[in-house]
């Protein structure tokens, strides 16, 4: 009797459980003239369709996956046009629809100097816990900028004592500061690149060698920015 009360009331919560999930959070990771990285997070194992398509395309540039965990899944496109613009569009199995840009590098021709690059840098965003939008409005200032990259060099997040000890901890702290809105618009249109320091992992002063985090490079990367 027990059982069967314990799956009826899953069978009537379930499905509102699934329809409030935390939206995934999309970046647009190392990019060149003729190539470009989307990586997605998603909050639970889903399938997930990724497709960019330039103004010249006639059609979709199309990859799926099937994610095996719910940290970072990365998606590869190549032979793109330089110094083009593409939108791209992100869905999943769960229903969510995520829409966004970004430019590929101007090519490099020999006897012709290359173009400007505008790069824009910055580290120690330190955010208080149970805040969000008003928190990081530097993020739209960078963007309002229109950089062709971002740098992220260290201290991108500021672990709090322990967090550093627990995987989810680690994964949720960088997934809060993806959550904010200000971070989303600049991750999902500008390519980023990262580096981290001492507070990406660890207590402050932390180094390599810190015996008492769990995060290993592999984990971080999965959770990174």
């Amino acid at each position: 009797f027990m059982k069967n009360k314990i799956l009826i009331l899953l069978f009537l919560f379930l499905p509102n459980l699934i329809l409030s999930h935390p939206l995934p959070h999309v970046l647009v990771g190392s990019t060149g003239q003729t190539y470009s990285t989307i990586v997605v997070w998603v909050p639970f194992l889903c399938d997930i369709d990724v497709k960019i398509k330039s103004k010249q395309d006639t059609c979709w540039i199309d990859r799926k996956k099937i994610t095996e965990t719910s940290s970072s899944n990365k998606f590869e496109f190549a032979q793109l046009l330089p110094g083009t613009d593409y939108e791209y569009l992100v869905t999943t199995s769960l229903g969510d629809t995520m829409v966004g840009k970004f430019r590929t590098f101007n090519k490099i021709e020999k006897n012709i100097p290359p173009s400007n690059i505008k790069i824009s840098a910055g580290s120690c965003s330190w955010t208080q816990r149970g805040k969000n939008d008003s928190d990081l409005v530097v993020f739209n200032s960078i963007l309002s900028e229109d950089p062709d990259l971002m740098l992220w060099l260290g201290d991108n997040v500021y672990l709090i004592d322990g967090e550093w000890q627990n995987a989810s901890s680690i994964e949720m702290r960088y997934s809060q500061f993806r959550d904010n809105q200000q971070v989303k618009n600049l991750i999902g249109q500008v390519p980023n690149l990262s580096v981290w320091d001492d507070h990406d992992f660890g207590p402050n002063d932390g180094v390599g060698s810190f015996s008492d985090s769990i995060v290993t490079g592999k984990q971080i990367g999965r959770a990174h920015v």
